[in-house]
């Protein structure tokens, strides 16, 4: 997953962006918008960040190097169509900032592109009200909202999970279950339909007789 945030509505002021992928790393950039500090929120995050230097670049040369980390070290392939990271941006006064995370699913998706690799990117709503129990678990509160809503479609995930599943994973198990709904709403429908051909059959065989 990635999060990603700069200046918003107030210019001039800094913040930081997360990405998770499952790597989760918060990157924090000045009020220029150039990355200052870059910090390992979990284990294969520090494997992400082994002997590269982040601090003094632009978010989308900051995301440049970091996707083909991610190439080189199989988080992201061309062999398979789970690919997926989730970004979002967020000022230092906690307010999201469309403009930026428009700016960064941009960047991500170029690079999607460049490389022929079939990839998704989610951006994430921030709620403030998710923060506390996504703390709980390890994990950033866009994260959570996924997991929240995988569950909400009838999927299962043991709460020890949470922090461990990746998040192409999670969008490949919600795309899943989303394709079942679907499919069965269609076949519903269809039956719904038959039942109601029978019917119109039946009373119009009725009123000739």
């Amino acid at each position: 997953v990635i999060h990603i945030s700069q200046s918003g509505k107030d210019k001039g002021m800094g913040g930081y962006f997360v990405i998770d992928i499952n790597p989760s790393i918060k990157i924090c950039y000045d009020k220029e918008g150039i990355v200052t500090e870059v910090v390992a929120l979990n284990e294969d995050a520090d494997v992400l960040l082994c002997d590269i230097d982040l601090t003094g670049k632009s978010p989308e040369a900051v995301v440049d190097a970091l996707f083909e980390r991610c190439i080189s070290l199989g988080y992201f392939s061309a062999d398979r169509e789970n690919n997926a990271v989730l970004a979002s941006a967020t000022s230092d006064n906690g307010e999201s900032d469309d403009e930026m995370t428009e700016r960064l699913e941009k960047t991500f998706k170029d690079k999607f592109s460049s490389k022929k690799i079939l990839g998704v990117v989610i951006t994430g709503i921030q709620d403030s009200a998710l923060d506390e129990e996504a703390d709980k678990h390890g994990i950033d509160s866009q994260k959570y909202a996924l997991i929240l809503h995988y569950i909400e479609l009838g999927g299962e995930l043991d709460e020890s999970l949470y922090d461990e599943i990746s998040i192409s994973e999670l969008y490949t198990k919600i795309s899943e279950l989303e394709k079942q709904i679907k499919a069965q709403l269609i076949e519903k429908a269809k039956e719904e339909r038959s039942s109601a051909e029978r019917e119109l059959f039946a009373s119009l065989a009725s009123d000739v007789l």
